[in-house]
């Protein structure tokens, strides 16, 4: 779902309950919703290159999320960081 202009995921989104790879870089998303933490087999998440100022809390659920890139995210500050914390499989 790269480059496609996004402004947003639908939150029907986390009825993917067995989605593994979700990437949706260089689109516009300002933010992520919080039925994303109902995909629980998430292990990797792209969303470089949109205008995310936040992610929903909610993400530290996926607990096997292993590769996740934030970059290029303008007004993305540091809280992502204690939000993926609780991801602890998570590849640096």
């Amino acid at each position: 779902m790269s480059n496609n202009a996004l402004e947003a995921l639908p939150g029907e989104v986390g009825r993917l309950v067995k989605l593994k790879i979700l990437i949706c870089d260089d689109n516009r998303l300002k933010t992520l919703p919080v039925e994303i933490a109902s995909c629980r087999a998430l292990t990797t998440l792209g969303v470089k290159g949109n205008d995310l100022d936040s992610i929903p809390s909610e993400i530290s659920q996926c607990a096997d999320l292993v590769n996740v890139n934030f970059r290029m995210n303008r007004n993305l500050g540091t809280s992502v960081l204690d939000v993926l914390a609780g991801c602890v499989k998570l590849e640096e």
